[in-house]
């Protein structure tokens, strides 16, 4: 993974790749912290192991980003398998904490819970003139109830 992440380094910016760090990852990819000696010097590299993910995580990023009342990361770029390398997404890497592992005793719950209710009433506020489909589809549907409809009973069978 160190050397897919040095390779897109220097194929995206030019540069070397000084340190790489894990920062976690589960089922379906691994999150590394990159520092590199060339702008943007600090930056989140996302290696995936399934392919079509990375092309439709950084989709997904990018039109939040449209529609989402918080900063959402930026995308550097999206990597597609190529000759079995991992696909990634190199992006904007935000200095905080991570919030599963935050300790929340001395944060405003209600406003937090305000704030996190501010932004879910946006992403539902948005919608696609095509009409309903996934944000990748060659056709959408007028109609929400036919697009989960085969779903549901997909489901309801299982």
């Amino acid at each position: 993974m160190e050397q897919r992440i040095k390779q897109l380094i220097e194929q995206h910016f030019g540069a070397e790749a000084w340190e790489i760090r894990p920062l976690g990852g589960g089922f379906y990819g691994r999150a590394f912290l990159v520092r590199q000696d060339k702008p943007p010097f600090v930056l989140v590299v996302k290696l995936y192991l399934f392919p079509g993910l990375a092309r439709k995580e950084a989709l997904q990023v990018r039109t939040l980003s449209r529609h989402c009342p918080v900063k959402m990361p930026e995308i550097y770029f999206d990597e597609e398998t190529q000759d079995g390398m991992l696909e990634a997404i190199g992006m904007e890497y935000f200095d905080g904490v991570n919030a599963g592992n935050a300790d929340l005793t001395s944060v405003n719950t209600k406003q937090l819970g305000d704030e996190m209710t501010d932004v879910l009433i946006a992403l539902h506020d948005t919608g696609h003139s095509a009409g309903f489909g996934a944000l990748d589809a060659a056709q959408f549907v007028s109609d929400w109830r036919e697009l989960y409809r085969p779903l549901a009973q997909k489901t309801l069978k299982k």
